[in-house]
């Protein structure tokens, strides 16, 4: 009778393998066989943890290393797979289980997140995995219950969408957990990321500004930022995009005209209202995600403007669809950056050699030209 999925080889198993030191065959690919022929036999079946290496070299009288090679040339033909912290355990039909975590519930039925998920989604059904979304409710992770964080042979890992203080990367590095991070990006700690390409949506921005010879550029950022926040968020990126471009004429860029606010049209149109009403308003402008887009062209609106005249304004799209807003915007590429996060974390669940990886995707070229 097998294990249970999940458990160790029995203690009567592993006393049965054994290496023949007389044989012309190396000890690892010994030891490769006879875990093989366990497998075969159904004595280890999908899920099932293999004894650490140094169990198995003190049962077998070798080195671990004899051991560990073994065991990673297993994993490389897939019958194994590493899982950090955890062990090394049986792979085959049991299904793996993608958690997503997010923070709040209403964060689905923003696009962004909506357009991420359904990449994720794809590529979770491609690669034959399940998936799994839990809620912190504003929590920590540590806060969400036990069930929250990968633990089992069966889970292959977590994708961490929107960020979490830094305190809580640690935490899960620290856990031995397997995780992706996505959008965000840390001053002191480099965790496996993926994000967009931020940094050349910027540049276009800023050539694109300087071109229409915009004199007093603004921004109005979907974004809040807490004072002594150690993450780098994405506008911030962009800002760095249109540093670099502009170069001695980011002067232009006023920070009075930059705000940053939530992700609602509501609070961005009462910005632009600000904006506008200001002495010498900007010519120019940068307005990141859909609603902020909404918002300053119902500003413009309500003050007979028609949008971009006389501010030129350009946006960076939540995700794009068959939709299309009266000024250049580029696309943020949500829904190949949830594909690349499942990539990634297969990637680091089969354990190749990835270190600490961040996964750059470009933006889509929407009507910015």
């Amino acid at each position: 009778m097998r294990n249970q999925p999940g458990r160790p080889l029995a203690e009567g198993a592993l006393r049965a393998l054994a290496v023949n030191r007389n044989s012309p065959l190396p000890l690892y690919r010994q030891i490769k066989q006879a875990l093989l022929a366990e497998i075969e036999q159904e004595h280890l079946g999908p899920g099932d943890r293999v004894p650490p290496e140094i169990e198995l070299s003190k049962a077998l009288g070798v080195s671990q290393i004899t051991v560990i090679q073994a065991l990673r040339e297993l994993v490389k033909e897939g019958y194994l797979s590493r899982h950090r912290g955890r062990g090394t355990f049986v792979a085959g039909t049991v299904r793996q289980t993608v958690s997503v975590a997010m923070s709040d519930v209403s964060a689905l039925t923003h696009q962004f997140f909506s357009q991420f998920m359904l990449g994720v989604e794809q590529e979770v059904q491609r690669s034959g995995a399940a998936l799994q979304v839990f809620m912190t409710h504003g929590r920590s992770l540590q806060g969400a219950g036990p069930r929250a964080l990968p633990s089992a042979g069966d889970r292959a890992g977590l994708i961490v969408c929107p960020a979490i203080p830094q305190d809580e990367v640690r935490h899960l590095t620290e856990s031995g957990v397997l995780f992706v991070m996505v959008s965000t990006e840390y001053r002191d700690i480099k965790p496996p990321t993926v994000l967009s390409d931020d940094w050349s949506v910027g540049r276009r921005f800023g050539q694109y500004l300087v071109r229409k010879d915009c004199r007093r550029i603004g921004a109005i950022l979907g974004l809040r930022r807490e004072s002594g926040d150690p993450r780098t968020h994405l506008a911030d990126r962009v800002l760095e995009g249109m540093r670099q471009a502009m170069g001695t004429d980011f002067g232009r860029v006023q920070e009075r005209c930059i705000r940053r606010t939530d992700y609602t049209a509501e609070t961005a149109q009462a910005l632009m209202a600000d904006l506008l009403a200001m002495r010498e308003p900007p010519d120019g402008m940068v307005l990141f995600g859909d609603n902020a887009i909404r918002g300053a062209i119902e500003a413009l609106r309500a003050r007979g403007l028609p949008p971009g005249k006389p501010i030129v304004l350009v946006g960076y799209r939540d995700a794009p669809d068959k939709g299309a807003f009266p000024i250049p915007t580029l696309g943020h590429p949500v829904l190949e950056m949830g594909r690349r996060s499942v990539r990634l974390l297969n990637r680091i669940v089969r354990g190749e050699r990835t270190g600490n990886p961040r996964v750059v995707v470009k933006p889509i070229l929407d009507s910015l030209r």
